[in-house]
């Protein structure tokens, strides 16, 4: 089993990525997976590299159905996700900024230094808003010549994801087609099995923080921002 996460859990999470750029990151992270044979492999459930491999195929295979695909791009470039993102940069900004105020001997809360992945939107944005109460709390101490810009737009973002329904969000999906929602539901689960194969792959190179860093994203990061890049122009077609 890749994830013991709900079905309309993992259909949510489909829905933000697109099949074409989850199928290729899921190429390189299997692919660097594979080539560290067993050491990868240990730290997971049997024969886990193999499941994900085969769920990637099955996600390769729906992205040729247009009806399957046809709504990726309303989804991907809906304001709940768009803030969803913004809200992980905005995270990762303070993160940096408040280690190095620790490093500096700074006082600074453990909700700043750490990151929240959490695919379920009222935790994440509980987690964001607590991180910009902290922000505000310890402004002083983080070093920063922005850092009440930084704020306002902390502000901003978790003013809206707080207000995000997301028993909307599922309602929406469920009343999409059974094909879509199959697809969407691979694809949630491709993500997650990447993203459990990626934490092994951290953990395999700690002490090797170099190679450790080749366990990322990446890929899938630049689909997300050259389809956001594209966006507009569709919009102004219409």
């Amino acid at each position: 089993m890749i994830t013991e996460l709900g079905k309309e859990e993992l259909i949510v999470i489909g829905s933000r990525f697109s099949g074409s750029g989850l199928v290729e990151q899921g190429g390189y992270t299997l692919g660097i997976a594979t080539a560290q044979g067993k050491g990868v492999t240990n730290l997971l459930p049997p024969k886990y590299v193999e499941e994900v491999t085969a769920v990637r195929e099955e996600v390769r295979e729906a992205a040729k159905d247009k009806e399957a695909t046809a709504q990726e791009s309303k989804f991907a470039t809906s304001a709940q996700n768009e803030a969803i993102r913004k809200a992980k940069v905005w995270m990762r900004r303070v993160v940096k900024r408040s280690k190095r105020a620790m490093h500096m001997g700074k006082q600074v809360p453990d909700t700043l230094l750490h990151m929240v992945s959490n695919a379920k939107l009222k935790e994440f944005s509980q987690a964001i808003d607590l991180m910009v109460k902290d922000f505000e709390k310890y402004a002083s101490n983080i070093p920063g010549s922005d850092n009440a810009a930084l704020l306002a737009e902390g502000k901003t973002l978790a003013s809206a994801l707080l207000s995000a329904d997301a028993d909307q969000e599922i309602k929406k999906m469920s009343q999409l087609p059974q094909k879509v929602r199959d697809y969407y539901y691979k694809k949630g689960l491709l993500y997650k099995g990447l993203k459990v194969i990626n934490e092994a792959g951290r953990e395999l190179f700690v002490n090797e923080p170099g190679v450790a860093e080749t366990f990322n994203f990446k890929i899938l990061y630049r689909h997300i921002n050259s389809h956001k890049e594209e966006a507009p122009k569709e919009e102004n077609k219409a």
